[in-house]
């Protein structure tokens, strides 16, 4: 039988979990290519009043599993996580006019808008229905 787990004990796995989701955030964050999104294109206190919550969407080689916020209005593509999963991923605000090339796909059995925002910034592949609302500020698909 073990015994139960002392405070310290629980202490110490409340800060290592911390910390082990801390660590997990900061490389998603960097392998997916949102830092490099966010030096560029964050959204500071800006929030959209039209969005669409727990959206699929992929950054770069990294899928975020229906846990995305896309919004916008006339000034740009607003993304972001949940709100507990902020830490290393600074909402963004993507001018309309940065989007390059959208090419829309089936992606099992979902469509999904590709876009492309430029050489040394990540793809972004975002659940098509979230994005149909500003289809007008959107170039045409390809």
């Amino acid at each position: 039988m073990h015994a139960p787990l002392d405070e310290l004990q629980i202490a110490a796995l409340i800060s290592s979990s911390a910390g082990i989701f801390s660590i997990a955030s900061f490389v998603q964050a960097t392998v997916s290519g949102w830092r490099r999104l966010a030096k560029r294109y964050s959204a500071g206190e800006f929030e959209p009043d039209r969005r669409k919550y727990l959206v699929w969407a992929r950054v770069g080689r990294v899928t975020y599993q229906h846990y995305i916020t896309v919004g916008g209005d006339e000034r740009g593509l607003y993304l972001a996580p949940l709100y507990v999963l902020r830490m290393f991923h600074t909402p963004l605000l993507i001018p309309w006019s940065d989007i390059q090339v959208r090419t829309r796909k089936l992606h099992f059995f979902m469509n999904v808008d590709i876009l492309d925002l430029g050489e040394g910034l990540p793809q972004l592949r975002i659940e098509s229905e979230a994005l149909d609302p500003f289809l007008a500020y959107l170039p045409s698909a390809a």
